[in-house]
């Protein structure tokens, strides 16, 4: 049993030290989703007639930014692909937060998009 114990020990030894690596190259990718993310927000918040839409658009401008500065070998049709599915998955959690009946499941669909958000702020600096 401790035969097992040090080869699992040593898979999530290596696998911590294999991840910064990949980290970076999934930059591009997390970046497209915050893009989608905000895309949707501003989106919920033109059509719902709030003030919170200038602030989600200068966001998503960021992210768009960023797409571009650390996107060198992936191709622009697959980045804008994953954020085209990342703001259409962002605005179905908006519109069930939104729109739902049961409480309990507009409350999950609201604090769930949040959370989303919040990971995207954090990405930026003062954020």
């Amino acid at each position: 049993m401790s035969r097992m114990k040090t080869l699992l020990n040593a898979a999530l030894l290596s696998a911590t030290l294999i991840q910064p690596a990949r980290a970076q190259d999934n930059l591009p990718w997390i970046f497209a989703d915050c893009a989608g993310r905000y895309s949707a927000e501003m989106e919920h918040a033109w059509l719902m007639r709030t003030s919170e839409g200038s602030g989600h658009d200068a966001q998503r401008k960021v992210f768009a930014s960023l797409i571009e500065a650390s996107s060198t070998d992936i191709p622009d049709s697959a980045l804008l692909a994953h954020q085209i599915q990342a703001k259409q998955a962002h605005a179905q959690l908006i519109r069930s937060a939104t729109f739902l009946k049961d409480a309990k499941r507009a409350s999950f669909a609201h604090n769930t998009a949040e959370t989303f958000i919040r990971l995207c702020q954090k990405l930026l600096l003062g954020g």
